[in-house]
């Protein structure tokens, strides 16, 4: 029967920072604000390969597939968006709407990472928006969603 000398030290964040979900909302809303000021600022694109991830999730939400492309390394996107496609509509808009929601949930996702790696909530905040504000952040989520 051993006993620790020492007491353990109580949880760091718990009365310092708000939860966790007020960052994430925060962070979702940050990611919104920054498509929209892209998008305002006139970049907004749709290339070949947007066009075609668009198709291809259209062409799943008709028809689901395991592989939709037929020659896909990475089909996760294309179930991700044509599986809103099935519920909403196979529309452009509801692309560009999915696209959105990935956004955010890859920021939240990097949010998760910099809590994993030990940062502080504050931490782990500062670290997901900065990397919202880089070029190909910002500009990647509205080509991808015109």
């Amino acid at each position: 029967m051993t006993q620790p000398s020492e007491p353990l030290p109580a949880p760091e964040d718990l009365d310092e920072e708000p939860q966790a979900w007020r960052y994430l909302v925060l962070l979702g809303l940050f990611r919104v604000a920054v498509s929209t000021g892209v998008a305002r600022a006139g970049l907004t694109a749709l290339s070949d390969d947007d066009y075609a991830r668009v198709t291809i999730a259209q062409r799943f939400a008709g028809h689901a597939t395991l592989d939709p492309s037929g020659t896909s390394w990475l089909p996760f996107p294309f179930w991700a968006t044509g599986t809103v496609m099935k519920v909403l509509d196979p529309s452009l808009d509801v692309g560009r709407l999915a696209s959105a929601i990935m956004a955010i949930l890859a920021t939240w996702l990097l949010f998760a990472a910099g809590r994993l790696w030990g940062f502080s909530h504050k931490q782990a905040f500062a670290a997901a928006a900065t990397v919202n504000l880089l070029p190909a952040a910002a500009v990647r989520e509205r080509r991808a969603a015109s």
